[in-house]
C-alpha cells in the first residue's frame, strides 16, 4: 500500500514473517528501522516491553505517531532521523526489525543490538534482496541466515 513520498506499506505476510524470526519476548525492547504508517510498529509493540521507531521522513514520522497514539500503543517512541545510523541513545536494543532494505547490513545496527540479539533485515538491491536473520553471540559475533526473498523499498541515509 502507498504511503507518501514513494514509500509503502509492507505486505501483512511480509511483517509476519519478519516478527516470526525476531523471535520476540515480553521483556525485551526493540527498535524498528523504516516506521512508516507505524503498522509494524504497533504490532511489535504487542509482542515486547518497549519499541524505538525511527523514521527519516518527517511527514511519515507524524502520521506513526498518530496512528500509534490511536491504536493505544503506548510503549512506542518514534524519532526522525536516519534509520541506517540507528538510535544509539536508546541502545542496546534485544531485537531489530528493519522495514528498508540496504546494500549491506548497516554497522550502528549491528553496534546497537545487544549480545544474544536478533536482526531481522532485508538486504540488497531495488531488483532483488533477501530477508536475513542475524544473531549476536554473548561475545558480540553476528552470524546471519538467509530466509525469503524479498522486495522493500531502499533504507536511505539522510
Amino acid at each position: 500500500m502507498p504511503l507518501e513520498d514513494g514509500q509503502t506499506v509492507s505486505q501483512p505476510s511480509m511483517i509476519a514473517i519478519m516478527l516470526s524470526e525476531l523471535e520476540c519476548e515480553p521483556t525485551q525492547r526493540a527498535l524498528e528501522v523504516g516506521a512508516g504508517s507505524g503498522y509494524a510498529a504497533a504490532l511489535l509493540a504487542q509482542l515486547v516491553r518497549e519499541v524505538h521507531a525511527v523514521e527519516l521522513r518527517p511527514a511519515l514520522a507524524a502520521l506513526a505517531r498518530a496512528n500509534l497514539a490511536r491504536s493505544g500503543a503506548s510503549n512506542v517512541h518514534v524519532a526522525e532521523g536516519d534509520g541506517s545510523q540507528g538510535l544509539a541513545a536508546h541502545a542496546p536494543y534485544d531485537r531489530i526489525l528493519v522495514s528498508a532494505a540496504p546494500s549491506e547490513v548497516p554497522n550502528a545496527l549491528v553496534e546497537q543490538l545487544a549480545p544474544g540479539g536478533r536482526i531481522v533485515i532485508p538486504v540488497g538491491d531495488e531488483h532483488a534482496q533477501t530477508l536475513l536473520i542475524g544473531e549476536k553471540t554473548s561475545a558480540g559475533e553476528l552470524h546471519f541466515r538467509r530466509s525469503v526473498p524479498c522486495i522493500f523499498v531502499p533504507l536511505v541515509s539522510s
